[in-house]
């Protein structure tokens, strides 16, 4: 094929350039010979970074057609979501394939090589849209995201853990560790990238999924313990001390709700050691559904499966529920199980107000309204409490202790 390549325009293929493609790699070669065609096509025009910029285009499809393919096993009605890409070696050989298919359609067909480029980038784009519509008509199994990820969230759950109970399960973590040591992740830019694609690997990360889930149940079994621990810490506004509080804050940062229409609500612990920012909002007690807390803003960005879908599903992030079909992304520093006191400590060891997060899911019910010192409508504050018959307390800070921002 090379041969036939260089006789067919051995006009524009000086010694320097046979030389060089004796030296080279396959995949090199045809490349080169690319680069050596539009040259002498087009001598007096920017050719080569024309060039660079399709043929990425071209390698950038072919990763995701293999990307997805890899990593996704498909059922009748569903699918599961495996931390896969194919290898380096895997897509240069199916890159190499395709450069010599446009080499052969090229001469077949005498249409200009950037034009068949074209063909085969569109070509490929519209079958990663046919799996991704496929995709879409399916339920997605639960997936929990990078094995990194995994590894870091029962870590955390299992530091909870250990300040409710002795009965810590530390053979499954070594396990799971284990899985880590052998398949280690590594960065690469911005992200963190998964292991290649393998048989393998995929069974041994089936057992490293069932270790995690494992974890999330021993994580649920100590729920209880760590409710009673937040109801004996948290305090009623009914009888407010200035001295001496522990309440869960949410601050009204784009108005005012309708508490009977809150459903899942964002609060920050709040005591007179440490204070959320904001002017006022509702308090809340230990009675509501901890869905999950965390020692900062350790963030929670959700998106809808058709989008994740459309973004080559994105392996860092989750779906640990099939209610909805709503995916997350978020840190490894969250549990269910997370201390009040643990949360007040930390964030007094930066000696700043900083912020806790503590999701409460369900039927919520406030038990409060608060406003600060830095409220500036405190007659709406009171309107509000007055509304919805909530008692309505001012919030003082320990100044000796907490800076306020």
């Amino acid at each position: 094929m090379i041969e036939e390549v260089i006789k067919k325009d051995i006009d524009f293929v000086d010694d320097s350039y046979k030389d060089l493609l004796k030296k080279v790699t396959s995949k090199e070669k045809y490349s080169l010979i690319m680069l050596i065609y539009l040259k002498s096509k087009y001598p007096f025009t920017n050719v080569v970074t024309d060039f660079d910029a399709i043929d990425h285009r071209l390698q950038m499809q072919i990763s995701r057609y293999y990307n997805l393919v890899c990593s996704v096993e498909s059922n009748e009605d569903s699918f599961k979501i495996y931390p896969f890409e194919a290898s380096n070696q895997q897509k240069a050989f199916y890159y190499e394939n395709v450069l010599k298919s446009i080499i052969d359609y090229h001469i077949n067909s005498n249409i200009p090589y950037e034009e068949v480029f074209e063909i085969y980038i569109d070509s490929y784009k519209n079958e990663i849209i046919k799996i991704q519509d496929d995709l879409k008509s399916k339920k997605i199994i639960p997936y929990y995201g990078l094995p990194s990820f995994m590894l870091k969230k029962a870590g955390f759950i299992l530091k909870c853990a250990s300040k409710l109970t002795s009965d810590i399960p530390v053979d499954i973590y070594n396990e799971m560790t284990s899985f880590l040591e052998k398949y280690p992740p590594y960065e690469e830019t911005y992200k963190e990238i998964f292991p290649y694609y393998s048989e393998d690997f995929k069974n041994e990360y089936n057992k490293f999924e069932e270790n995690y889930l494992k974890i999330l149940e021993f994580e649920r079994s100590l729920e209880p313990y760590a409710k009673q621990k937040w109801a004996e810490f948290l305090t009623n506004p009914i009888n407010h001390d200035s001295s001496h509080y522990a309440y869960l804050a949410h601050t009204f940062t784009g108005g005012e709700v309708d508490p009977s229409k809150m459903h899942k609500v964002c609060t920050s612990l709040l005591t007179e050691n440490i204070q959320t920012i904001g002017e006022f909002g509702l308090l809340f007690g230990a009675d509501n559904n901890f869905d999950e807390c965390c020692c900062e803003d350790a963030g929670s960005w959700e998106i809808s499966k058709d989008e994740y879908i459309d973004r080559d599903l994105l392996k860092n992030w989750q779906y640990p529920s099939t209610e909805d079909n709503t995916l997350f992304y978020e840190f490894e520093n969250v549990s269910k199980i997370l201390l009040p006191q643990d949360i007040e400590s930390s964030v007094l060891e930066g000696g700043i107000v900083t912020y806790s997060e503590i999701v409460l899911t369900g039927n919520v019910h406030p038990i409060g309204v608060f406003y600060t010192d830095k409220c500036k409508d405190i007659e709406k504050a009171k309107q509000y409490a007055e509304k919805y018959n909530l008692p309505l307390i001012h919030i003082t800070p320990n100044l000796d202790k907490v800076y306020i921002k």
